[in-house]
């Protein structure tokens, strides 16, 4: 009877064994694998064009992508809109959006071929800019043009924003001689400078690879074959509010000499801004960035980080539209998800989470309180370890 216990708690214990190594082996595949580059609908950039004052670039923001993660998620997970902005007491600041349907058979900016809008998306995108909406402050409503576009079969592209303009040097602007998003600059200024343009331009892909669908509901419940269009749109807004630099892989940065207010808080592992890179320096800053080294150094991003520099995503090859712009693969699954550069199917994430909401402070926008720390996230879903525990007892 002893030789029988004793081999049954050896047996569980190897059980334990096999299923430590094999999640172990499928988080570092998820944190490892990268989006096959061939795979990703990215429009080619824009030609911008200089006013006269040279104070305003107009469409030089460059298209910033949200990926479908090609790994199958351990757990779905959901994070819902902060609660504070619901709740009675929360007297929040507000903003407006005007969001532009394009018609089908137009196009969007870079020339993708748009289809007409569902209703259902048209309705989750009024969510997401409503959460926005009691996030921030702007007398000026922000402007949107949306476009259902198909972005070609098998594409892993969720969605795209960009094309928006930049101003600088206007009344109101926190620092001189540094380039502001079209929305940011008109919310400190009080009103819209250039009203014949758009803020931003987002594009969602109309065919979801494979056998994929699009979620609209507000609920949080996804399906794991679809993914979730409001955090898409989320994301894809935030872009437009600024949170996006300037570096593109080379050794050049800004637009005509000058920075954007996002590059101005980014720094190396050593705590050198990235602005100041010159000759002078150990590495150069194309090597810099695909180091997986550079970090978020504003106040606010880093006292919602736990007082942490926050890491950006700065993987060892550098990926036009993802690559600087978005947060570090290492708050996937954190309350900070929203503005990782891929989702996964069967969540959802309706809160840009502290740290994005203090980066955003950071930039300039009014109104982008930190507030409380988001709750856990809720989990429909059992994570994979106790789904093996069952199948375990089963047999």
């Amino acid at each position: 009877m002893k030789e029988m216990k004793s081999g049954v708690c050896i047996t569980i214990l190897h059980l334990f064994f096999l299923i430590a190594v094999f999640l172990y082996s499928f988080e570092a595949h998820a944190q490892a694998d990268i989006v096959a580059a061939d795979t990703v609908y990215l429009p080619e950039s824009l030609t911008p064009q200089l006013s006269e004052n040279q104070k305003i670039i107009y469409r030089a923001q460059p298209a910033k992508v949200f990926i479908a993660d090609p790994n199958p998620p351990r757990f779905t997970e959901y994070f819902p809109p902060p609660a504070w902005i619901s709740a009675e007491s929360f007297k929040g600041n507000t903003a407006a959006f005007r969001i532009s349907y394009v018609g089908s058979g137009d196009q969007d900016l870079w020339g993708a071929t748009c289809q007409a809008f569902p209703a259902e998306a048209k309705g989750a995108f009024t969510t997401a800019a409503n959460i926005w909406a009691k996030l921030l402050h702007s007398r000026t409503p922000i402007t949107i043009r949306a476009c259902w576009g198909d972005l070609g079969a098998d594409s892993s592209t969720l969605g795209y924003s960009g094309g928006g303009s930049y101003i600088r040097d206007f009344p109101g602007a926190p620092r001189a001689k540094t380039w502001y998003a079209s929305s940011l600059a008109n919310a400190l200024h009080g009103e819209d400078m250039i009203p014949s343009e758009y803020d931003m331009h987002i594009t969602f892909n109309s065919d979801l690879p494979g056998v994929y669908h699009w979620n609209y509901r507000p609920d949080g419940n996804v399906d794991s074959d679809e993914f979730d269009f409001l955090t898409v749109a989320l994301h894809e807004i935030c872009h437009g509010l600024g949170f996006m630099g300037s570096m593109n892989g080379g050794s050049t940065w800004g637009i005509d000499g000058y920075p954007l207010i996002y590059d101005v808080f980014t720094r190396d592992t050593y705590g050198t801004r990235l602005i100041d890179y010159d000759g002078s320096y150990p590495y150069t800053l194309p090597e810099t960035l695909t180091a997986g080294q550079v970090f978020f150094h504003g106040s606010h991003a880093m006292a919602a980080n736990g007082g942490k520099r926050v890491e950006l995503f700065t993987p060892d090859t550098w990926m036009p539209g993802s690559s600087y712009s978005h947060l570090s693969m290492n708050f996937n699954g954190t309350s900070d998800k929203l503005m990782v550069y891929m989702l996964s199917l069967g969540n959802a994430i309706h809160s840009p989470g502290p740290i994005t909401l203090g980066l955003l402070k950071d930039v300039g926008w009014p109104g982008s309180a930190v507030g409380p720390p988001n709750p856990p996230p809720e989990r429909p879903n059992p994570p994979l370890s106790y789904l093996l525990l069952l199948l375990g007892e089963d047999s």
